[in-house]
């Protein structure tokens, strides 16, 4: 998984890095919100941590922009002012969750770690698309799809129940 960290604060920045780096592939990091969409162009990312508040761009008009990349990462919004109407409008932006300024170190890793299963999840789901969709679309004078891609989609969608089996155990725990 790809991951972008959004936010201003060098020290809050960090603890974020710390938190996501050991549970995805690679870490990007941007302090403004142009700066942050400029690297979802040309990086494919999956999971973003975005402050709100920040120069340049905000983090809602942030949310509106990745509406227009192909695949939407899945987002979760961290912001100091507790204001209901922007943290509404964010999560019906299509954010994924939100953290509140100040936080505790141990809530901010749940909720990572909630992200980055949603994440692994939705990423699992867009596979399993692609590949039942190739085994659809194969000629129809074919009589039978080949075994090995009926093995990988088969192991796919196994894959895909363990991780919400795992999801719905974090749920519960919570």
């Amino acid at each position: 998984l790809n991951a972008l960290i959004v936010e201003d604060d060098d020290t809050t920045q960090t603890i974020i890095e710390s938190i996501i780096a050991p549970k995805v592939g690679q870490v990007w990091k941007a302090s403004t919100g142009l700066e942050a969409y400029e690297l979802c162009e040309q990086f494919q990312m999956d999971i973003i941590v975005s402050d709100i508040y920040m120069p340049e761009m905000d983090g809602i008009e942030f949310l509106k922009m990745l509406k227009n990349l192909e695949q939407t990462p899945t987002t979760m919004i961290i912001t100091g002012l507790p204001n209901q109407d922007i943290l509404h409008n964010a999560l019906r932006l299509g954010a994924f969750d939100f953290v509140l300024k100040p936080f505790e170190k141990v809530v901010l890793e749940k909720r990572i770690s909630n992200l980055v299963q949603f994440a692994k999840l939705k990423k699992l789901e867009n596979k399993i698309y692609l590949a039942l969709s190739d085994l659809i679309e194969t000629p129809s004078d074919s009589q039978s799809l080949d075994r090995h891609s009926k093995d990988i989609a088969i192991e796919l969608m196994l894959q895909l129940l363990q991780l919400r089996f795992e999801s719905s155990d974090l749920k519960k725990a919570s």
